[in-house]
């Protein structure tokens, strides 16, 4: 199951120390690939920004965003500015990234983040938008069911956790039961990670709590064990499919 196929991506493992920059080098398309990046130390704290629902576009539903705050030229303009001055730790997008259908909208915006900016750790869950333009009660065949949003942001996610041989994990107790029809399973989009001193977790609130299986369980275990200070729950729903 693919969308936004004119896109490639691709990803690595790389060792990281904490609380230095480091440069990595990758293996790209055009060539090699040079990124910097700077994981910080449990002792120093981290600082970054939360965006959500940015609105660029009134492609796909008419009206929906005010022109006159021009999130699609502000929004990077903002981020690439404070990046300059005092360099994030990280980026959180809380869903409906840019209310995109076919991933135009967020190649525009990904376009105008400075390389620093696009350096910085990201963190994005979906939202009701990324998985269907309207709503669940009125499913179109565009609708790109989360799909998309899992292949642009190509987060390490609990659907990609190694197994050991001859073992079970938590994740195999997830119920990989779908809500809706053609819909990547909770675990493709459910992660934790720790970012200096804060712990995240993100999940889909597309899919229910018991389809999750024991993934929260196993999230927290893991912030008790590194003694994250801070921990944010990163979701997107305030009621059934709507947010």
């Amino acid at each position: 199951r693919s969308r936004w196929t004119e896109f490639h991506s691709s990803s690595v493992v790389a060792q990281v120390q904490p609380g230095r920059r480091q440069r990595l080098t990758f293996e790209h398309l055009g060539g090699p690939l040079q990124v910097d990046v700077r994981l910080p130390s449990r002792e120093s704290g981290a600082h970054g920004i939360v965006i959500g629902d940015p609105c660029t576009s009134s492609r796909y539903i008419p009206g929906l965003c005010n022109a006159n705050f021009d999130v699609k030229s502000r929004l990077p303009q903002l981020l690439n500015a404070i990046n300059e001055r005092d360099p994030l730790d990280f980026i959180v997008l809380l869903g409906d990234a840019f209310y995109d259908v076919h991933g135009l909208l967020t190649a525009s915006f990904w376009r105008r983040l400075s390389k620093k900016t696009q350096q910085t750790f990201l963190l994005s869950v979906p939202g009701n938008h990324d998985f269907w333009i309207f709503s669940p009660s009125l499913a179109m065949s565009q609708d790109q069911m989360g799909i998309g949003f899992r292949q642009w942001y190509a987060q390490d996610t609990a659907a990609d956790a190694p197994k050991a041989s001859g073992c079970e994990n938590d994740t195999d107790s997830v119920n990989e039961t779908v809500p809706y029809p053609g819909m990547p399973g909770a675990r493709d989009f459910f992660f934790y990670h720790i970012i200096g001193d804060i712990g995240f977790l993100g999940f889909s609130g597309a899919h229910s709590l018991e389809s999750h299986g024991s993934l929260f369980e196993e999230a927290c275990r893991h912030f008790e064990a590194e003694s994250a200070n801070h921990i944010y729950l990163l979701g997107h729903w305030n009621e059934g499919g709507l947010g």
